[in-house]
């Protein structure tokens, strides 16, 4: 999955409710929906999901360094979703006359 920026939000407003991305692999997703959908509104369930698989794989192998840095990350992308601002495509006030409001 390719775009560091798509895996922080997902633009959750913008999905039709018989296509939650909730109920939905990432391959199942894009074969509903265009690929370019999905990457432009953001990816953040399913790289979470990517991350677990991929420090559940580093904690298999007792790779210390790769525990660290992926627990870290996975951290990150978690508490991102937790913040509205990063699960709307409003995300910035921009369709509500809000501009600048994810910075402040």
């Amino acid at each position: 999955m390719p775009g560091e920026a798509a895996r922080h939000f997902i633009d959750l407003d913008m999905y039709p409710d018989s296509m939650s991305p909730f109920n939905s692999s990432y391959a199942q997703i894009t074969a509903r929906i265009n690929e370019h959908f999905v990457q432009l509104h953001g990816i953040g369930p399913w790289n979470i999901q990517d991350q677990f698989w991929a420090l559940v794989n580093a904690m298999a192998k007792q790779d210390h360094t790769r525990i660290v840095r992926i627990a870290g990350e996975l951290g990150h992308y978690i508490a991102d979703l937790h913040v509205p601002l990063h699960t709307s495509s409003n995300y910035d006030g921009q369709k509500t006359n809000q501009r600048g409001i994810h910075g402040f």
